[in-house]
């Protein structure tokens, strides 16, 4: 999240699911549930509707991570 510029970076797969996750809304408060930080928790609720999303690209070699169980996984990444 980015408050200077109110843009929400967010998996790809929000968008392929979208009637999963409901309304923008709806994906803010699915979002909302796992921050950690209360900060961002607040800034989410208060500024909910001026928030832009924005989807980023899939990186498909996620899906080839731990595949075999000799295979160790890379940490996670924080954007």
């Amino acid at each position: 999240m980015c408050p200077d510029t109110r843009v929400l970076r967010v998996s790809k797969v929000f968008q392929w699911y979208q009637k999963d996750f409901g309304s923008r809304d709806e994906m803010i408060d699915f979002i909302m549930r796992y921050r950690v930080d209360e900060a961002e928790q607040t800034y989410l609720h208060m500024a909910r509707s001026y928030i832009k999303l924005q989807y980023l690209s899939y990186d498909w070699e996620l899906n080839h991570i731990g595949v075999h169980a000799n295979e160790a996984s890379p940490a996670p990444e924080m954007v």
